[in-house]
């Protein structure tokens, strides 16, 4: 085996920028339509990756192969941040800060990660190729394929790093065995074990040798086994051979029929299970029909609360002072009927209608000066009032 020296350079490995990512992820989108199955990339939509990706700022040119493995890992991100998304014990997923886990969180989150190593790098740091994966594998089919299926001889990690451990672990026994020249060996099932008693036969047979008084007869029972056990292997083949000529002889066109009849009745029988699994598998996929959001979607839960109120932080504020902002967060913590009110007034179309809304609820939509335009984002002048306090 030929040693590398100090001296030789070990050769470059392709290096993927976030500009890289989002280039292969824009041509995946592009072709989303020829790629096929989501969880890997076809070798000729790799080819055409690489190829818009070289030549390289840095590192080797891209090939094909390093394109699919960047692929599949990008792609067990992607399934990282639905499982975060579906966890109902954090906040709502942020595109800029991901998880956004707090200090009172943070004991939930280490015991999410624990269990799901993958989510680790994303506790305060978003996704940059969130959209694009939304896109060509939506969350709602990624998390469909996640449940109902039965995975034996699996562990408690992801099916992509159980894949690569059993990879990693194929190699190290091939290089072990290159290394000693030898071949890999396997360990023998349990009845090999029988085969190392050859030693603890021969010590009885010794023992009546050495004695030579009762040898005379061990012969003769040899003989008669010889004579009598030897045809034995042969002979029990030669029955079942001739025995099966007189079965099949005996058969009947009418049993040959009722043969024929049970297979078709199995295949029925199976044929009907597949038609009964695919009505299924239709309804569960279909999308839902489209409802009003009834009032127990709407309830003002932790989660919605914290999403109003980084809402009214960050689009509120912009126009309404900030003593009324808070006022009006106030508003949201006693009230909590008012959050589910704030959220169904949501309309980023028609922003003159929420903010009449909440400056009615503030009580101060009579101050306005008539004519204001509520639709510029700009800090609003009230009409002094004596009863108004600050």
């Amino acid at each position: 085996m030929r040693m590398r020296t100090s001296l030789e350079r070990s050769p470059p490995q392709c290096c993927y920028s976030a500009q890289d990512l989002v280039t292969m992820m824009e041509v995946v989108v592009r072709h989303k339509d020829q790629l096929g199955d989501p969880a890997g990339l076809k070798g000729f939509l790799a080819s055409l990756i690489a190829a818009e990706l070289n030549p390289p700022c840095k590192g080797a040119p891209k090939t094909a192969s390093s394109v699919q493995a960047q692929f599949r890992k990008q792609k067990a991100n992607w399934t990282a941040v639905v499982g975060i998304e579906n966890n109902s014990g954090f906040a709502p997923w942020d595109k800029e800060r991901g998880a956004n886990i707090t200090p009172e969180k943070a004991a939930v989150w280490d015991a999410y990660v624990a269990k799901n190593k993958s989510a680790k790098p994303f506790r305060n740091c978003g996704f940059p190729l969130y959209d694009y994966f939304e896109e060509i594998l939506p969350k709602s089919v990624l998390a469909f394929r996640g449940k109902g299926v039965f995975r034996p001889m699996t562990g408690a990690q992801e099916g992509d790093d159980s894949e690569d451990d059993e990879d990693n672990a194929d190699k190290d026994i091939a290089s072990s065995a290159s290394d000693c020249n030898e071949p890999p060996r396997h360990q023998s099932p349990a009845w090999d074990i029988e085969s190392g008693s050859d030693d603890d036969t021969t010590e009885p047979v010794s023992a009546p040798l050495a004695s030579a008084a009762p040898a005379t007869p061990a012969p003769v029972q040899l003989r008669k086994r010889g004579a009598s056990e030897t045809p034995l292997p042969s002979s029990r083949p030669q029955k079942a051979r001739i025995a099966g000529p007189k079965h099949t002889a005996s058969q009947t066109p009418a049993n040959r029929r009722s043969a024929a009849d049970r297979a078709e009745e199995r295949f029925n029988a199976i044929n009907g299970h597949l038609q009964e699994t695919t009505t299924v598998l239709r309804e569960l996929l279909a999308p839902p029909a489209p409802s009003a959001p009834t009032p127990t979607e709407l309830l003002a839960t932790p989660a919605r609360l914290s999403a109003a109120v980084r809402r009214v932080r960050k689009f509120e504020s912009v126009w309404l002072p900030d003593y009324l902002c808070m006022q009006f967060t106030d508003m949201l913590e006693q009230h909590r009927e008012l959050v589910a009110s704030y959220i169904a007034n949501w309309d980023d179309e028609n922003v003159s209608y929420g903010r009449q809304w909440i400056l009615r609820k503030l009580g101060v939509l009579d101050r306005l000066p008539y004519g204001y335009d509520l639709s510029e984002n700009t800090l609003i002048v009230l009409l002094p009032s004596q009863n108004f306090e600050y």
